[in-house]
């Protein structure tokens, strides 16, 4: 989502080009919609001002998975290893969306992740595909678990706009 990018993330996504004013209002730059995605963290919510038509205001909040690992006692996550979390959301019209986060740029994700779930009204679905690369404490011993999880979501009026999806990793089998 926009709101969590930054300057560089804005960039790669609408190149350096100063933005098409279509009224007094609107966000003539990277820098001013970066400064704008600052803002929308803390209310959890963003509000246009008239920044398209002039008589239109609008608000608007995400909705997310936040989706997090439970490892067994005494096993840690592998730092080193690659990373890979694919989701395919589908709402209740069937719409499907589909998207994958891995390392970029020489950057790591890490857990918890926060997917964006769209268009989330009624029934939907998120289904998750990762592969978790895990060690013990001693980083003596390391697994690999691919991990597919599904989970169905109902929307409720008033309901928390973030949907807490732990995923178990096994418990691995000792020789």
């Amino acid at each position: 989502m926009l709101a969590d990018c930054g300057v560089p993330e804005l960039k790669a996504i609408f190149g350096a080009e100063k933005f098409e004013t279509h009224t007094k209002h609107t966000l003539r730059s990277i820098e001013q919609l970066a400064e704008a995605c600052a803002k929308i963290k803390a209310p959890g919510f963003s509000l246009d001002e008239a920044e398209f038509l002039e008589e239109v205001r609008c608000v608007a909040a995400p909705i997310r998975a936040v989706v997090g690992l439970s490892l067994p006692p005494g096993y840690k996550l592998n730092a080193e290893a690659p990373f890979f979390l694919q989701w395919k959301f589908v709402d209740n019209s069937g719409a499907e969306s589909v998207a994958k986060l891995e390392r970029q740029n020489g950057v790591q994700a890490r857990f918890p992740v926060k997917l964006p779930l769209g268009n989330f009204r009624g029934n939907s679905m998120i289904e998750i595909e990762t592969v978790v690369y895990y060690c013990t404490d001693t980083a003596s011993i390391c697994y690999v678990d691919p991990i597919q999880a599904r989970v169905t979501l109902t929307a409720a009026d008033n309901g928390d706009p973030q949907v807490a999806v732990m995923i178990p990793v096994k418990q691995p089998s000792q020789p």
